[in-house]
């Protein structure tokens, strides 16, 4: 398979402190990593077909890379379109500024907002500020329209983001992008769990996501026959940690398994998590509107 879609994580540092981050689960090991720009370059020359970069930090902030500059210089001189997820509380306006003239229109960067008062915003977006994010969202917002807020709807902000207030303050974005929150695992998984029980998807949503799991289970433990949609091989999609080990997904990272680059025991669904890409998961996932359940 000819990698298209890459995933790349810069160092171990964030900001940030959201309650369902890999970063807030027990069995995450603390550290301050910061990966060398040219291991980066060298390990992404080696694939030769990519379309598409992201960084979007599977346990950091990917902003805070002191040499981001020189590494979107790098991935644009390769024509390749870059997607940022930002918490958005970094830096000041003027790096924002500048890194609105390194990009163009076919890039995207989200900057997260979880409500439309720092109060209701700080509830998952722990350690930011929501003034601050705008404020840089704004030098960022040029003629390329590539900006993007990302607001991620929890059972907490649900209301709000029905809010004519809401709805006003992220309209001045050239993008909105809504989306769900995803099903969290046990609380005995977290280290922070204060009103962890908030950020849960909102009630009708909760159901769904409880069904499909049930069923995700259920087709996992039979003897049937699985066919598996597997999102890695469909989107010619994966994901680099901070020392340069390449998986499929973020769900085969975050399990602890190491990967060989073989997709056969993935296609097999001989592992645990590649029950949600079983293709019957996926439609009725998609059917319901709850493809976000991951």
């Amino acid at each position: 398979m000819f990698v298209e879609d890459l995933e790349l994580e810069l160092t171990t540092i964030c900001n940030a402190h959201c309650q369902l981050c890999y970063r807030n689960y027990k069995r995450y090991v603390p550290s301050k990593k910061v990966r060398p720009l040219q291991d980066i370059i060298d390990q992404l020359d080696t694939f030769k077909h990519l379309k598409y970069i992201k960084l979007v930090g599977t346990e950091s902030e990917p902003t805070l890379y002191k040499d981001f500059f020189p590494l979107i210089k790098y991935i644009k001189s390769r024509g390749l379109e870059i997607e940022i997820c930002t918490n958005g509380d970094t830096n000041n306006e003027d790096w924002w500024r500048e890194l609105s003239t390194l990009m163009d229109s076919g890039d995207q960067v989200f900057f997260s907002i979880c409500g439309s008062t720092q109060k209701l915003h700080n509830t998952y977006r722990k350690g930011t500020n929501l003034k601050n994010i705008l404020r840089n969202a704004k030098a960022f917002r040029s003629d390329n329209k590539n900006d993007y807020a990302q607001c991620i709807r929890f059972k907490y902000n649900s209301d709000d983001f029905d809010s004519k207030q809401f709805k006003d303050m992220v309209n001045q974005f050239s993008n909105v992008y809504w989306t769900e929150t995803y099903l969290k695992h046990d609380i005995s998984n977290y280290i922070d769990i204060e009103n962890i029980d908030l950020l849960g998807p909102r009630e009708d949503k909760a159901k769904e996501y409880e069904n499909i799991e049930k069923l995700a289970n259920l087709i996992s433990k039979s003897d049937m026959k699985k066919e598996t949609h597997c999102m890695s091989w469909y989107n010619k999609s994966q994901q680099i940690d901070i020392d340069g080990n390449v998986y499929p997904c973020f769900l085969y990272l975050e399990s602890g398994m190491k990967w060989d680059g073989d997709y056969t025991d993935i296609h097999a669904q001989k592992h645990d998590i590649c029950k949600w890409c079983n293709t019957t998961v996926r439609k009725i996932s998609y059917e319901k509107g709850v493809q976000y359940v991951l």
